[in-house]
């Protein structure tokens, strides 16, 4: 005859046995193996999607070129964004548009979905174009600078001026709302992207970058040495570019320079920037897929 005390440790690990395993830093379902191979795999993929995009002037015509390469890489796996590229369409090494291409799952049941998010980076209006989505036209100029107050004396050397870019960017800080979850954002410490631009006076220029989440980039942040007019002196600009749907908040040495409200479903096309989300797969309620796209998960 069992124990009583024999019989209840029984029942206990016959319990236990019976729930569910869990460990923490599981992955979302199905996403793949991050080998080399895979990597390089992806890569090409989003090459492919960003090859696709066209970008152009609505009124001076012409085009941008997509640089060949990503200026950035990054990922986000408790988001299930499981490879993500950052690239810039270019005129002369002018940024003209910076988008993102995110190999993306859906967290709660596997779907793989490319995700975009562009942003204007022109001083005239732009439109981008894709083959599987809706075209976008920017209502306005993508950047507005203003002059960062108390600015160093501009260095002579490249290298001496990036450490004051550097030393700029962290003047400024960043808080990111998610519903109710307010999240404080950090600086990247390497500029994704560095420019100069004759025509309008810039004479050096880095883009920084904000994040929440991962390394994923959500408040882009150029800072640019521009000449006066006539040439004669010099100013530190900044400007704000905003790559996020959640609300966000960007401060100067803690003043409040520049904020947005949360972007609500399914408006995902705005003045300067938008978003756009594409299944790989059609949706099992519609043979073309179409309805679901463009819609925030």
């Amino acid at each position: 005859m069992n124990h009583p005390s024999t019989r209840t440790a029984k029942r206990l690990m016959f319990a236990l046995a019976a729930l569910p395993v869990f460990s923490f830093g599981d992955e979302p379902r199905g996403v793949p193996e991050q080998t080399e191979k895979g990597r390089e795999q992806r890569l090409e993929a989003m090459r492919a999607q960003a090859a696709a995009f066209e970008v152009s002037f609505i009124e001076k015509g012409g085009e941008a070129r997509l640089n060949s390469a990503p200026v950035f890489r990054y990922d986000d796996q408790p988001r299930g964004f499981v490879d993500a590229t950052l690239w810039v369409w270019e005129v002369d090494g002018v940024p003209v548009a910076i988008g993102k291409v995110e190999d993306c799952l859906n967290i709660s049941n596997g779907r793989p979905y490319w995700q975009y998010c562009f942003t204007s980076m022109s001083s005239g209006r732009i439109q981008v174009s894709h083959p599987d989505i809706e075209p976008w036209r920017a209502n306005g100029p993508g950047l507005t600078f203003a002059e960062i107050p108390d600015g160093p004396v501009a260095a002579s050397s490249p290298a001496a001026r990036l450490r004051q870019m550097k030393s700029m960017a962290q003047r400024f800080s960043a808080s990111l709302v998610r519903v109710k979850d307010k999240q404080e954002q950090r600086l990247l410490p390497t500029p994704v992207h560095r420019f100069i631009d004759k025509s309008s006076g810039v004479t050096d220029g880095a883009i920084f970058s904000l994040t929440t989440n991962g390394t994923s980039p959500t408040i882009l942040l150029p800072i640019v040495l521009q000449q006066s007019n006539d040439e004669s002196t010099t100013a530190w600009k900044y400007a704000i570019a905003c790559m996020t749907a959640d609300a966000a908040t960007v401060r100067l040495d803690e003043r409040t320079v520049w904020e947005k409200e949360m972007t609500y479903r399914p408006r995902t096309f705005f003045d300067t920037w938008f978003f756009y989300i594409r299944f790989k797969e059609p949706d099992k309620r519609d043979a073309t897929g179409q309805a679901a796209n463009g819609a925030i998960r």
